[in-house]
Order: structure tokens, then sequence, then C-alpha cells
């Protein structure tokens, strides 16, 4: 994992930087882009619609030591950050999905994907915004 994505899971969960670091060894390459986020640049994200809620899990959490129960991630295509989603499921999104999802599914850590059409905010919930590179602790297990 590159030091950029390291220093971005500095004030992130310990399980969930766990998970992301386990997943970066698979096939599809991603840095972290965003771990911890203050409410300032939390506003910004939902002026630019990057985000949809000021009750983000990026913001620090108190329960937790402050620390962020959120990333994202931006897939590499030849070592550069590629936003494009080229199909429905997400292109190299899903595939580093997958990674991240059978990562947390080995290590016991419950996750939510951003980019699932059901259950990405909510279990078992048809998801109204897809954001494909979102990764969060489940608010089930992690309240």
């Amino acid at each position: 994992m590159d030091e950029r994505s390291e220093s971005n899971l500095t004030h992130v969960h310990p399980d969930l930087a766990k998970v992301i670091r386990a997943a970066a060894q698979a096939p599809q390459p991603f840095e972290v882009i965003y771990g911890i986020r203050t409410l300032a640049a939390e506003t910004q994200a939902v002026a630019s619609g990057h985000s949809q809620t000021m009750h983000s899990r990026h913001l620090p959490d108190p329960k937790y030591g402050n620390v962020a129960m959120a990333v994202d991630i931006g897939c590499l295509t030849n070592g550069v950050i590629d936003f494009t989603v080229s199909d429905a499921l997400g292109g190299i999104y899903n595939i580093a999905a997958k990674q991240i999802l059978a990562a947390a599914s080995n290590l016991g850590v419950k996750i939510q994907w951003g980019g699932q059409a059901i259950g990405a905010w909510a279990d078992n919930v048809p998801s109204h915004f897809r954001d494909w590179g979102h990764f969060q602790l489940d608010p089930s297990a992690y309240p």
C-alpha cells in the first residue's frame, strides 16, 4: 500500500483499516483517497454531490475514539486513479469491491459497499445512491 493510502488510514477504525490493507494485496489496485473528514470537508462533499449526508461515517465517531468508520478508494488503471464506471455493476470498482468484501469476510468484519444495489446503506434496503468507491463498517455491527 502506498504512503498516501497509509496516511489516509491513520484515523480510520482499525478493523476497517485492516480489511483495506488485506484487500490491497489482490489483483485490482486501488488507493485510499479519503478516510476521516472534517465537518468542513463533509460540507463541501455534500455541496459537490460526492456525499448526500452530513451524518457520514467519514466524520470522527466519538464512540470509537474519533476515528472514521468509512473510506473511499480510487481504483488504478496503469497507475492512475480511474473513476470510470464501465458498466451497471461498477466495472473495476466491482472487482475491487469483491476483493474488499472477501477480505472483510475472511477477517470477520462486517462492512457495506456504497455500490451495492441493495444494502449499501441499510441491510436489505434498496440503495438510492451508488457510491462505487465507498466502504464503511456496517452500523448494525458498529453502531
